[in-house]
């Protein structure tokens, strides 16, 4: 099923589109998550990784589609200054 594949019952795990740009004040993730509310979307910061969990409307064979992807952080962010925003599918 390529980097889809069916994890349980629950749900339909997908890994979403994501794109990584360095700035010049640290970095800009951005993830394609269509079908998900702000409040579908779980940020967990916890031994430097960062992980994503988000549910919306979108299933595939009548499965809810949950997104999920997970970035290892360097010792060098501040954790405590992510910030997140959704707008139109997209996580930055």
């Amino acid at each position: 099923m390529s980097d889809k594949e069916l994890q349980n019952e629950n749900f339909y795990d997908v890994r979403p589109a994501t794109d990584v740009e360095e700035t010049e004040n640290g970095a800009v993730v951005t993830i394609e998550i269509p079908g998900v509310p702000a409040a579908g979307v779980t940020l967990d910061v916890k031994d430097r990784v960062l992980e994503l969990s988000a549910v919306g409307t979108l299933r595939r064979n009548g499965i809810p589609i949950r997104y999920r992807r997970a970035f290892e952080l360097s010792d060098a962010v501040d954790v405590e200054n992510i910030t997140a925003k959704t707008r139109d599918g997209v996580l930055t």
